[in-house]
């Protein structure tokens, strides 16, 4: 008998955007793709997606997912 192998839903960092939304709340189908983005002001850790591999197991699993903010560059000012 064949059995169904899907992916396990996804765990990622709060601020992190999923496409589709499904990816977090739901097992996902074998080759199916999810990708990840942050708000404007924050930068992606780890991988930008994700695929479920024919084992049931997500490429990059071992790697969270996850928005930083990014570093304000403010220029020193001398004073003399």
């Amino acid at each position: 008998m064949f059995s169904v192998v899907n992916c396990s839903v996804l765990s990622v960092g709060r601020l992190v955007k999923t496409s589709p939304d499904s990816c977090v709340t739901s097992q996902v189908k074998i080759n199916n793709t999810c990708s990840f983005s942050c708000p404007k002001g924050y930068q992606l850790q780890g991988p930008s997606y994700k695929q479920c591999e024919a084992n049931g197991q997500w490429t990059d699993s071992a790697k969270s997912v996850s928005c930083q903010g990014k570093l304000k560059i403010t220029a020193a000012t001398e004073k003399d």
